[in-house]
């Protein structure tokens, strides 16, 4: 039996590839965020079990629905864009980032 692995081929992954900034939800003001996501951002907006995702790439950071949402969660949704991330991923979990207030709730 031959155990010798033979070498992977160079596969580029980058078109399938979206950049993500994974924050923690201690970036959101209160327990209400995630409803006014959902209502404000419909498709673009998809919650889970710890969180939810923004899909960033749908914005061009002008929108004027950003401006219904909390100060915090729109400084964040258009700095993500302008950076160039096509999601943002509010999970309790991942990290806080300085940049960024957090809050106690």
């Amino acid at each position: 039996m031959d155990t010798e692995q033979s070498e992977a081929p160079d596969i580029d992954l980058g078109p399938w590839t979206e950049r993500t900034l994974a924050l923690s939800t201690a970036h959101w003001p209160g327990l209400g965020t995630c409803e006014a996501l959902q209502t404000t951002l419909g498709p673009a907006y998809k919650p889970h079990d710890y969180g939810g995702r923004v899909l960033v790439g749908a914005f061009d950071g002008t929108e004027k629905c950003l401006d219904k949402l909390p100060g915090p969660v729109a400084a964040i949704i258009k700095e993500a864009h302008a950076q160039g991330f096509r999601w943002v991923d509010f999970d309790a979990d991942a990290d806080v980032c300085p940049a960024f207030p957090t809050f106690d709730w």
